[in-house]
């Protein structure tokens, strides 16, 4: 008995689920752009040392780095705002002198909150002995917030792009059936400088320029709408 009930059950189900999927429906794909001006800079900056001896090469980078250290200290930086990225020591030969030597490495990775201290900032930097720096790159602080509108920007965008394919078929657009974030929703790509001379100029940051621009945050979504 308790079988026949569960098969009269599913034959009134199927008929409601095939007519749903066969009811007429448009879906449309949204897109929502935000564009922000960066308040936050990433400064990614190493100390790299060459030498004879492992340890000498290691200890004249402990010396640099605890100098950079200092001044980020001394200029207001939180411990939080500032981390060591890598650490390397490596013995190397060059295969056409055959000639060993050692090479150490510290990276260092700082967040700026105040983009008017970039430029004294960098020189500061520079000052304590950082001779690379991998990359610069600008972020905003409220970047979820800006996801959110940028995802109701998507969304409006959805519901007109369906409108106007509805008007265009004289039909009118109904309730929502489903909606989808794709899986291609960018990630805010912002300016990024890199320099990679070996020894580089202690006043080539002295008061340096920045082109901040904006950034460009992008949502995308995926709906389906019934039509009346």
């Amino acid at each position: 008995m308790r079988f026949f009930i569960l098969m009269i059950s599913m034959m009134t189900l199927t008929p409601t689920l095939s007519a749903q999927s066969n009811s007429p429906q448009v879906t449309v794909k949204g897109e929502g752009i935000v564009k922000v001006t960066p308040d936050r800079v990433n400064i990614k900056v190493r100390v790299e040392k060459r030498g004879d001896a492992a340890k000498e090469v290691k200890e004249q980078v402990d010396e640099a780095v605890h100098k950079v250290l200092d001044f980020l200290s001394s200029t207001g930086f939180e411990k939080e705002d500032y981390q060591t990225d890598y650490l390397n020591l490596n013995k190397q030969t060059d295969y056409n002198t055959k000639e060993t030597y050692y090479t150490a490495q510290q990276s260092i990775a700082i967040k700026l909150k105040d983009l008017s201290k970039y430029g004294a900032v960098m020189k500061g930097l520079m000052d304590s002995g950082i001779n690379r720096i991998d990359g610069v790159t600008f972020e905003d602080s409220e970047v979820e917030k800006h996801r959110s509108q940028a995802r109701e920007a998507a969304t409006k965008d959805a519901m007109q792009k369906a409108k106007d394919y509805a008007s265009s078929l004289g039909v009118k657009v109904g309730k929502p059936l489903f909606i989808r974030e794709p899986s291609t929703s960018s990630t805010p790509r912002p300016f990024l400088m890199k320099a990679a001379s070996e020894e580089m100029a202690v006043d080539a940051y002295d008061d340096s320029p920045l082109a901040v621009g904006q950034i460009e945050i992008k949502e995308t979504v995926e709906v389906s709408f019934a039509l009346e």
